[in-house]
């Protein structure tokens, strides 16, 4: 603090009441500390929205190129064939649920987490078209295991504490908007999850 180097993180900036957000844009537009604000773009762009000054960086959707590097190289060689067949429909069937939802880091970054690190689970469910009809059922499959990846050691993570468990057992994870990188944890136990494993963005 002594040598000014402080940083403020603002998360969910938009979910503030539009009155009271153009305020706190207004005095923090005065700061002479870094500000790094967590929102909607169009909820930052209007006339009296605006943070003065503010480079904003917004999340761009992954080719699928990309994502078929980042999920196959850690893969042991020969690749196993469930893997073989997602990494098929990731690159050759752009239509396909697989290739829809895997266009967004955070689904890219938990199926690995799942499916990777944590070994012995089947990947090739993912393509099951009747279970997950469609990009949302996916995601909702994959943010739902994201406080047992999270804890659960691999290989490439050492083990971590259990959670806190919340009095009736149960985290809520929902996402912000579907399709999109957002999404909130929530636990009322105050349990704190590891984020997961940064994807290619």
């Amino acid at each position: 603090m002594e040598k000014g180097r402080i940083a403020l993180f603002l998360d969910e900036l938009d979910e503030v009441d539009r009155k009271l957000r153009a305020a706190m844009l207004s005095a923090l537009a005065d700061a002479d500390f870094r500000v790094v604000a967590v929102s909607r773009a169009r909820d930052l762009v209007g006339r009296r929205q605006r943070l003065s000054g503010a480079l904003a960086l917004e999340i761009q959707p992954v080719c699928s190129q990309d994502a078929s590097t980042y999920l196959m190289t850690p893969l042991p060689d020969p690749t196993p064939s469930g893997w073989q067949e997602l990494n098929r429909r990731l690159l050759d069937e752009p239509g396909s649920v697989v290739a829809g939802t895997l266009t967004n880091p955070l689904a890219i970054s938990l199926l690995r987490d799942i499916y990777t690190d944590n070994g012995g689970r089947p990947v090739d469910e993912l393509l099951d078209t009747a279970r997950f009809p469609s990009t949302r059922s996916l995601q909702n499959h994959l943010l739902a295991q994201v406080i047992t990846a999270a804890y659960t050691p691999g290989p490439n993570r050492p083990r971590r504490a259990t959670p806190p468990r919340p009095p009736n057992g149960r985290c809520v994870i929902s996402p912000r908007r579907s399709p999109g990188p957002k999404t909130t944890v929530s636990c009322a136990g105050g349990a704190s999850p590891r984020g997961p494993t940064p994807a290619p963005g």
